[in-house]
């Protein structure tokens, strides 16, 4: 399927009722410097083979725990965890976790285009958002549950906008 992969991958894959299929994970770039080339890729099986590649992301930002599902209009909603900026700090810290938000970004089924980029649920909110999860209702609306942030036990949980 993809060979010569990154060790921390991370895949995510969603299925949809007719087979379809769309697999997003991440990719170092080695030509990006190091610990700024983790970019999300994506590649759909269309029930006959799988596409090329795709980057949903291609800049120094960190990106990394993509998850992926479809909605109730075949279109494929993903979230990760992106850093807000291109300028990391070096080691594990409490400066470098604030850096951590939410991204998202949809395929449109009716176009089979993903959005221009993604957009941060989160940003900049000097908060440790992590983790994000997406889950599919039976009316076919997508739910974000983001992190348990950083010196708080707080939990948002929200639905995703409408992407029909």
């Amino acid at each position: 399927l993809v060979a010569n992969v990154y060790p921390l991958t991370e895949p995510a894959l969603a299925i949809r009722a007719d087979g379809r299929r769309t697999l997003l994970y991440v990719h170092d770039d080695a030509a990006k410097p190091a610990g700024q080339g983790e970019e999300i890729l994506a590649t759909q099986w269309d029930g006959a083979a799988w596409s090329a590649p795709a980057a949903l992301t291609d800049d120094r930002r960190l990106d990394f725990s993509p998850q992926v599902v479809y909605d109730g209009a075949g279109n494929a909603v993903a979230v990760w965890e992106r850093t807000y900026s291109d300028v990391i700090t070096s080691g594990l810290n409490i400066t470098f976790a604030q850096q951590i938000d939410i991204a998202a970004i949809t395929w449109y089924s009716a176009t089979a285009t993903w959005d221009a980029g993604p957009t941060m649920l989160t940003n900049d909110n000097k908060l440790l958002d992590r983790a994000p999860r997406l889950r599919t209702g039976y009316d076919g609306s997508v739910l974000d549950r983001k992190s348990t942030r950083l010196n708080s036990s707080h939990t948002d949980i929200s639905r995703m906008p409408s992407s029909a």
